[in-house]
């Protein structure tokens, strides 16, 4: 147990020093890169925070521009649907996803024609 101890110990003491610029250890200390700061883009203000709008009410030739912009997904407000984790036979659900987009609207169509 000590032995494992003095190797967690050394690790350590290693980590620190190579954070301090302690070269002697054997490898180099990357240099510290300094803070640059971009006059045509600034540090945003509270003001700035408190006028942002949502990417939800650009025009859709600006959302365009940005294909990786994440809009809020999910159900429509109102929608009665439930999310609900399930287990279907293999078989059952490989026939439905062989159906193509929309296959989880069609197991539920089919549910709904099936209760009591």
């Amino acid at each position: 147990m000590k032995r494992a101890f003095d190797r967690i110990a050394a690790g350590l003491d290693d980590a620190i020093a190579f954070a301090k610029g302690d070269t002697s250890r054997g490898r180099e200390a990357k240099p510290i890169k300094p803070v640059v700061f971009d006059e045509d883009n600034p540090e945003w203000t509270e003001e700035d925070f408190a006028r942002a709008r949502p990417a939800s009410e650009l025009p859709p030739h600006v959302l365009a521009a940005f294909p990786k912009t994440r809009l809020p997904g999910g159900r429509p407000p109102g929608s009665a649907k439930q999310a609900v984790s399930i287990r279907l036979d293999k078989e059952v659900l490989d026939k439905f996803r062989a159906t193509g987009p929309g296959w989880q609207s069609r197991i539920n169509e089919a549910l709904k024609r099936a209760r009591p």
